[in-house]
């Protein structure tokens, strides 16, 4: 009987031990399945990452390629601004020349203007005196 005893509680430890190993198996499968879930949502994050980085790079690349634009533009601009600059003085210039030219004729239209009064003025002496002598020839012959 003691046999018996014995061997019954060997029977329960070895249920007990075997019971606590399936519990122990069960958890760990179910530690295993919650891993994988954890891995498979790390791969889909890791592959939309690399979506992602993708997508900025692509990005980086089109701002890089706008900015060379936008760099050859402004250059470009500053030629175009130095020229138009160049072509101001240049009209600025032509315009003084002709403004001192304009001013110029305008003295010689005035002095013109004054010598011709006084071209004028002799030319009606001159008749006046003319008049003056023909009368008195007219006296004399009579």
């Amino acid at each position: 009987l003691a046999e018996g005893l014995l061997l019954q509680n060997k029977l329960q430890e070895a249920s007990a031990q075997l019971a606590q190993a399936t519990m122990t198996e069960e958890m760990q499968q179910e530690l295993i399945s919650r891993l994988q879930g954890t891995l498979s949502t790390s791969e889909v994050d890791l592959s939309q990452s690399r979506t992602d980085l993708a997508a900025q790079e692509a990005l980086k690349s089109r701002l890089e390629e706008d900015l060379v634009q936008v760099q050859t533009d402004a250059s470009q601009g500053q030629k175009l601004i130095k020229e138009l600059r160049s072509q101001l003085s240049k009209s600025e210039d032509e315009l003084s020349v002709a403004n001192t030219a304009f001013q110029t004729l305008q003295s010689m239209e005035a002095e013109l203007r004054k010598q011709l009064g006084q071209r004028d003025q002799l030319v009606s002496e001159s008749r006046n005196e003319l008049k003056v002598q023909e009368s008195l020839a007219s006296q004399l012959e009579k």
